[in-house]
């Protein structure tokens, strides 16, 4: 196995068909295997840290529920590594002991999500909000995908976005079917129903509790913060966003293309090669996915009102879907190709490793 390169391994990992293929859907993949990326708070301090200190610290790294969240402490009397030297170059206020919130991987570049004094408190609604739990209860109840409408506060076209929603949604539950799971490859580890079961969870741009989750949101995708009208993002596994549609990309065709790439077999199971961004969200998700299934929320009939802000409409299907064809959306034809450039230029570099191994030597 030694003389296999790594490129051609991944290309069969990827390559349907094999005996050793997954058959579990994308959404369920990624709740039970998938680790959301890691946001950093660097901590910048001068010299020995007090007490005071370090019990503020010690709270936010022991604190419940968990979040995808680590701690980064800073001496800045001492020798800094370049990023967080330029980062505490940066910093227009001084004063320590001092926190930086940071998305995951990012630069001294990359503007910081919180900046202050260290406060936990100040950190909290980063971590949780009503709407986070909500999602975080659906999607750990064993719901496929919680499609998050940000509204606008254009009357017209919010409502606009809540029938698109309370139409397609109803239908896409009935419509999509799950791949038959195979005994071959990796095998489902929670209890939880495997089924189509999309919910919905409405956040308006201007609700004060949750400010910090809708810019999070917004920062889920490049040039997502510049569209005016509402948004839908599909949530699924451990919090992670697939995508924003947005503008003429919120439609029908849409839907269908995220839905049923996230109900089909999770054909590329590295989490990075696979397109969504990881949100913050304070949540110990193997403790409730080991946990007892709960009370399913109450199912409300297709032609019941959206719920306002930060509440949950459980999407129901009572009437026989209509099948209709459904056109490749652009959404899911993107994800396709992303996918499959991934799988060729996997295959080119591991062809020519062979190759280049197998050449006769002079």
């Amino acid at each position: 196995m030694k003389h296999l390169h790594w490129p051609l391994l991944a290309l069969l990992l990827l390559l349907p068909g094999r005996a050793d293929a997954c058959s579990i859907p994308v959404f369920r993949y990624a709740l039970e295997r998938w680790k959301p990326a890691l946001f950093e708070v660097v901590v910048f301090h001068e010299g020995a840290l007090d007490e005071a200190t370090r019990t503020r610290i010690k709270a936010i790294e022991d604190g419940k529920p968990s979040a995808n969240l680590t701690v980064t402490v800073v001496d800045v009397a001492g020798k800094m590594e370049p990023d967080h030297q330029a980062l505490w170059k940066a910093q227009t206020e001084k004063t320590l002991p001092r926190m930086v919130l940071r998305f995951p991987d990012a630069d001294a570049r990359t503007p910081s999500l919180l900046v202050g004094a260290l406060d936990g408190d100040a950190l909290r609604s980063w971590l949780s909000s009503p709407a986070r739990e909500r999602i975080v209860r659906l999607l750990t109840q064993g719901e496929s995908t919680v499609f998050v409408l940000l509204t606008s506060g254009d009357a017209t076209a919010d409502d606009a976005a809540r029938a698109l929603l309370k139409k397609e949604l109803p239908r896409l539950d009935k419509l999509i079917e799950l791949p038959e799971q195979s005994q071959d490859g990796p095998q489902l580890r929670s209890s939880l129903p495997l089924k189509v079961a999309l919910a919905t969870v409405e956040v308006s741009r201007t609700d004060a509790k949750e400010k910090e989750f809708v810019q999070l949101l917004l920062s889920s995708e490049e040039g997502l913060a510049k569209a005016t009208g509402p948004i839908v993002l599909p949530i699924f596994g451990r919090g992670r966003a697939l995508c924003g549609l947005s503008g003429k990309d919120l439609n029908a065709r849409e839907l269908d293309g995220v839905t049923r790439f996230l109900c089909g077999a999770c054909s590329c199971q590295v989490k990075e090669l696979n397109p969504g961004a990881d949100l913050l969200i304070a949540a110990d998700w193997d403790e409730l996915l080991e946990a007892p299934a709960p009370e399913q929320l109450p199912v409300l009939p297709r032609d019941a009102p959206v719920i306002p802000t930060g509440k949950v409409r459980a999407v129901a299907a009572e009437e026989e879907a209509v099948q209709v064809e459904v056109a490749p959306s652009p959404t899911s034809v993107r994800l396709r190709w992303g996918i499959a450039i991934v799988g060729l230029v996997v295959l080119a570099t591991g062809v020519f490793a062979l190759w280049s191994r197998r050449s006769p030597e002079k």
